[in-house]
C-alpha cells in the first residue's frame, strides 16, 4: 500500500486494526475494526519470514471477530494485510 493511501486510511479511522481478545485451548480470537468495506487477509508465522494465510474476509462491520483453530500461539504471530476489494 503506497504512504499516502496509508496516511488517509488512518487519518480517517478507516485502518483496521487488529487486537488479541481471548485464547481457549488451541482457539485464539482477534477484533479486527476499522472501516467497512475493504477485503483483508489475517496471516500468521512463527519466524517472521515465512507469512501463510489463515483466513480471508470482508469486513462488513466496524467491528468483527477472527477464531483462529489450532493456534500455536504464543509461538506464532499475527498481521492483518488489507486486500483489493
Amino acid at each position: 500500500m503506497n504512504s499516502r493511501l496509508f496516511q488517509l486510511l488512518d487519518d480517517t479511522g478507516l485502518m483496521a486494526h487488529l487486537t488479541a481478545k481471548s485464547r481457549s485451548g488451541s482457539n485464539f480470537v482477534m477484533t479486527v475494526r476499522g472501516g467497512i468495506g475493504p477485503n483483508y487477509q489475517v496471516e500468521a508465522t512463527t519466524n517472521l519470514l515465512t507469512w501463510r494465510t489463515n483466513q480471508q474476509f470482508k469486513l462488513e462491520d466496524l467491528e468483527t471477530d477472527i477464531t483462529v483453530t489450532n493456534s500455536l500461539t504464543p509461538a506464532e504471530l499475527y498481521r492483518l494485510e488489507m486486500e483489493s476489494d
